[in-house]
């Protein structure tokens, strides 16, 4: 038994909109599962970069009230409510957030989980020093009590050496009120070196205090921050088995928040996966940190 993804969807199009993309692609997500939106219980947002650098009010409510997921309990039934909040923690988010929809969905406190991602400059424009692709990505999460398919245990990784390797900051000193639709990167000029190896290493303890066999894992799906860097992570890991690194860098650049969204949607939308199939997803940046799951269709 386990929490299991029920549906997924992207959205590349339409907008620049951090919250429209959620929007867009939480309504294809919960169309493509076929579930009523009302029983959707929990909504968690692990975009970072979104309109006009805001921080309060928390995205997923905005997002929430969009969707209109049981935004007025009070004129219905006071037993069907929709919780929502922010998640951040970059490129390691959706894992976070799918332990957090895994202690919902075993205690009963929920049925259907949404977390959904979206980057975009702050300015809802595209620019080309912003290192994101504007895209947001969906994916539906419920607990299936039979069989043994669904999420695995996630460990976390954090390196000791006091290096974040990335960041951004938005600088109102210099840019004033305009701060709001500016961002300034700083980048460690090892960074994705550093990211690759790391991912391999929390890959490699993974595989080794789980007891799993690298040689069934058919798919890994990763962050996406460098041409390649799947591949590297791949191998590195000693994944060189009959499976394969999922990289989408060369067509959609760094996703960011919507990485392991969008590469799982891609396998399971492509018609790659099959029953009882072996996922193993895992997230590196900037902190650094690192975190990876098993998951079995």
């Amino acid at each position: 038994m386990g929490t299991i993804i029920t549906g997924s969807a992207v959205c590349t199009d339409m907008t620049d909109s951090s919250i429209e993309l959620s929007v867009a692609a939480g309504e294809r997500c919960i169309k493509n599962a076929g579930i009523d939106p009302r029983t959707v219980d929990l909504l968690i947002n692990i975009g970072v970069y979104r309109d006009d650098n805001i921080m309060e009010p928390a995205i997923a409510p905005l997002v929430q009230k969009r969707l209109g997921l049981n935004n007025d309990p009070c004129g219905g039934d006071l037993n069907v409510r929709t919780f929502s909040f922010d998640l951040l923690n970059g490129a390691c988010g959706f894992l976070n957030a799918v332990q957090v929809a895994d202690a919902s969905l075993r205690c009963g406190m929920a049925a259907n989980v949404l977390i959904l991602s979206s980057d975009v400059h702050p300015s809802k424009s595209v620019n080309e020093t912003f290192p994101f692709k504007h895209i947001g990505a969906a994916v539906l999460l419920s607990y299936d009590p039979n069989g043994d398919r669904g999420f695995r245990d996630i460990i976390y990784r954090t390196a000791a050496n006091g290096s974040g390797g990335f960041s951004a900051y938005a600088d109102t000193i210099k840019y004033g009120t305009a701060g709001r639709s500016s961002l300034t990167f700083v980048t460690d000029e090892d960074y994705l070196e550093r990211l690759g190896d790391m991912a391999a290493d929390t890959v490699r303890e993974y595989i080794y205090s789980k007891r799993i066999d690298p040689s069934g894992v058919k798919f890994l799906v990763t962050t996406q921050q460098g041409k390649g860097l799947a591949e590297k992570i791949y191998r590195a890991a000693g994944l060189n088995g009959s499976g394969r690194a999922i990289d989408l860098h060369d067509e959609f650049g760094d996703t960011h928040t919507s990485s392991l969204s969008l590469g799982f949607h891609t396998i399971a939308s492509g018609g790659l996966v099959q029953e009882r199939d072996q996922v193993l997803f895992v997230a590196a940046g900037s902190g650094l940190t690192s975190a990876c799951a098993a998951y079995v269709i």
